[in-house]
């Protein structure tokens, strides 16, 4: 018989509390890792024991600012360099810790009494801000800032408010002339024989791509940093060349030298142009030659791409390539979280929107040592992508830092993998067919359940995946349902994120949601539900920014404790099988909407067929009556 357990007595339970209080300081301590690494980074000098070190750990550096906080120590205290003068400060948090209530108890300890004008909180993974002269949070190009900014940043939001655009006056007006530009450069391949749209836009990129890694390498030269395309490959080294030469140029010197460098992980540039014409090359060459774009989204894709798709029907439509709006990219990527070491897939790359923001999330995380540069470059992103798109992504990637050489141009249901990466990030194509659901365990020839099906057996033991699905595969039943019972018996599904229709405007109105699950953490016992209604961007064709509508902030601050609220609620098991496995958010909304109930497509349908039905025989006697009359 086994001794029976003597009973907690005060002692234990005091010593149990203070194993839990260790363990929160641990915790703690490693977000406290992440923000060294961020500010060394972003450039700040954390060395307090150097002369140019403008980051204190909980110290101020004066006696007047220690007696003002009256014993108490901010983690971390950001200093103008070269001065005393104090412009933010930084309150570390474990995660799951309330960050409002942090930020409100920084500003009450820290930034009042030192007159600090800007505030930062974070547990790692989500921040919050705060503007103390205006009491605002910050805002960046109209979005919340949700990460630590360098020096000059935060001195130009001391310049100028609360609100800044990243980019200066002359970068903004380029914006717009490079929208311009490709318009007219689309118009002008076409006429020279390029009918496919992705032919005509990797033809433009080729060689916009060549004005940025100019920019990009000048930049990076002038901050002390190694060249990794020398001059003679550069823009410089032909922008000034009459048309014949500027095209021998390009394809005798620069392509060769790209490709020799680049293509041995698939096709990356050509040998030549497919631009025919030397006076079309020498005219876009010209155009762009004025324009300064090193501060735009290093996505070739950008405002460019938007412009490409919306026009475009090859593209647009045929192939289904939808711009995921870069906030729901950063958003989708903050939850998943990489860490250094991970290895990242998205299944349908597109031209590497998620991979890139991955791989700067990952970056800001990473000691730059050789040895980590090289996994970060060569072992961190993987992506397939089904068009010639691929050969954009791996541009994309290279401008970006690298990363491009595990992205591959093939059909991914064709090829399944197992077991094989820590995290997914992805938006698949809504609608299509695919004829590879035979390798799937729900054979299927309805992609949408096909990709979800890739996803998850992508995942390692203990992978996660970040995906936007179409509403339409969380509630219809068949091959769809199944797949969502295998996902909750054998996954975690955390969360799924309704988002509003209207995200992906102008290029599809479809309703979509974003699902998290987890492999390795058992079966699903409950699922978290959040309805998203305004994303801070109006919801129709034009997308106009609108920072006063935007559930986003909100959704951030109650991710880690996934709390009950107007806009969340969880369902448990029981639940989702009494209503068929059905994933949507409203079946288990405990604050109904008001209005016409939430009827799925296949009711409608019914109804309609019924209600025809009823007219036409309504009709039927009126004319038989109209007869006989």
């Amino acid at each position: 018989m086994p001794a029976k357990r003597k009973p907690r007595t005060r002692k234990h339970r005091k010593s149990d509390l203070a194993r839990l209080e260790a363990f929160t300081a641990l915790r703690e301590t490693s977000t406290r890792k992440k923000v060294d690494l961020w500010l060394t980074n972003l450039g700040w000098n954390t060395d307090e024991e150097s002369p140019a070190c403008n980051v204190t750990t909980e110290r101020a550096l004066t006696n007047e600012q220690k007696q003002k906080l009256k014993g108490r120590e901010p983690d971390y205290i950001l200093y103008k360099s070269g001065t005393k003068e104090i412009i933010g400060t930084i309150e570390t948090k474990a995660k799951g810790e309330d960050l409002d209530a942090a930020l409100k108890d920084a500003i009450e300890k820290y930034a009042a009494p030192l007159e600090v004008p800007i505030v930062f909180v974070t547990d790692g993974s989500f921040f919050r801000t705060w503007y103390q002269k205006d009491g605002r949070p910050l805002l960046l190009d109209g979005e919340p800032v949700n990460q630590l900014l360098r020096e000059s940043v935060l001195l130009r939001f001391l310049a100028e408010g609360p609100s800044i655009i990243s980019e200066s006056p002359k970068v903004v007006y380029t914006r717009d002339q490079l929208i311009s530009i490709f318009k007219w450069t689309d118009d002008k391949l076409r006429k020279e024989g390029l009918r496919q749209g992705v032919e005509r836009f990797t033809e433009f990129a080729n060689i916009l791509f060549l004005k940025l890694i100019s920019e990009i390498e000048d930049f990076n030269e002038k901050n002390g940093e190694p060249r990794r395309l020398a001059r003679k490959y550069c823009w410089e080294s032909f922008c000034s060349l009459n048309r014949s030469q500027m095209k021998e140029y390009i394809n005798k010197v620069v392509l060769p030298h790209l490709v020799y460098r680049y293509n041995h992980s698939g096709d990356v540039f050509q040998l030549r142009l497919g631009i025919r014409s030397t006076k079309t090359l020498k005219e876009i060459v010209d155009k762009l030659n004025g324009l300064t774009l090193i501060n735009t989204d290093s996505d070739i894709k950008g405002d460019a791409f938007e412009y490409f798709l919306k026009d475009s029907i090859t593209v647009g439509n045929d192939l289904g390539e939808y711009f995921t709006p870069r906030h729901i990219v950063r958003l989708m990527t903050d939850i998943a979280d990489p860490q250094f070491g991970e290895k990242i897939y998205d299944p349908t790359c597109g031209t590497a929107g998620f991979l890139i923001e991955a791989f700067k999330h990952v970056k800001r995380l990473c000691k730059p040592t050789k040895d980590n540069l090289h996994i970060l470059k060569d072992e961190t992103v993987f992506g397939n992508e089904l068009t010639n798109t691929a050969r954009i992504a791996k541009q994309n990637m290279i401008l970006t830092g690298d990363g491009h050489t595990n992205i591959e141009q093939k059909d991914t249901l064709h090829y399944p993998v197992k077991d094989e990466y820590d995290v997914v990030l992805a938006n698949p194509p809504y609608g299509q067919e695919t004829d590879w659901g035979h390798l799937y365990d729900v054979p299927s020839e309805n992609a949408d359940c096909v990709f979800v099906q890739h996803i998850m057996k992508s995942l390692n033991k203990n992978g996660r995946a970040v995906v936007i699905v179409p509403e339409g595969f969380l509630f219809r039943t068949g091959t769809d349902k199944e797949v969502r019972k295998l996902l909750l018996q054998n996954f975690r599904v955390e969360a799924v994120i309704s988002l509003p229709a209207g995200v992906f405007n102008p290029y599809t109105g479809s309703k979509v949601n974003i699902i998290v699950f987890h492999r390795g953490k058992g079966s699903t016992d409950r699922v978290w539900f959040y309805d998203m209604h305004n994303d801070g961007f109006d919801l129709g064709a034009t997308r106009k920014p609108t920072p006063e509508k935007n559930d986003l902030p909100d959704l951030r601050t109650k991710w880690q404790n996934k709390p009950e609220s107007e806009n969340s609620w969880w369902a448990t098991i029981a639940q989702i099988k009494d209503e068929d496995y059905d994933l949507t958010a409203q079946p288990y909304n405990p604050h109904p909407i008001v209005g016409p109930p939430h009827e799925k497509p296949e009711v409608l349908l019914k109804d309609l067929v019924e209600t025809q039905a009823s007219l036409l025989k309504e009709l039927e006697m009126i004319t038989t009556e109209g007869l006989v009359q």
